[in-house]
């Protein structure tokens, strides 16, 4: 009986009774790279990060909180929700940035609008909006 070779994917078989496993590139295996960690270290590493990372986060939510103490809950929950993990890596600036953007996207009619000089007046009247509502949420009416 003659010997065949079937290449499908990455197994390659030799007749139909001995099935061998092969990367279908010669780089496949190099995938791993890094350092083999014990598991034990691992899941100590891990849960110092997941500490570090909710008091990070609280003390986010405290500042976020006096800074704007009248934020309405379902807002404060929403930015927490979406954005937490990018605003502990974003500067003080830039958090306030995304909050701003954040009422703009909810609260204004800028997220439609082209940058044309048309639109230049509805986009100034949306900034203005966006200002009262956060000297608002700051408890400066």
């Amino acid at each position: 009986m003659e010997k065949r070779l079937f290449l499908t994917a990455s197994i390659r078989q030799e007749d139909t009774s001995s099935c061998l496993l092969l990367p279908s590139t010669k780089y496949e295996f190099a995938r791993h790279k890094g350092l083999y960690v014990p598991k034990d270290i691992f899941k100590k590493v891990e849960s110092d990060y997941s500490e570090r990372k909710a008091v990070e986060k609280e003390k986010w939510l405290q500042k976020l909180d006096k800074a704007y103490p009248n934020m309405p809950s379902k807002d404060r929950a929403e930015i927490c929700r979406l954005c937490s993990s990018q605003f502990l890596k974003l500067k003080i600036d830039q958090r306030d940035i995304a909050i701003l953007h954040h009422v703009q996207d909810r609260y204004t009619a800028l997220k439609g609008l082209s940058w044309d000089r048309q639109s230049m007046e509805v986009v100034a009247k949306a900034r203005q909006e966006a200002d009262k509502i956060l000297s608002v949420w700051r408890g400066r009416d």
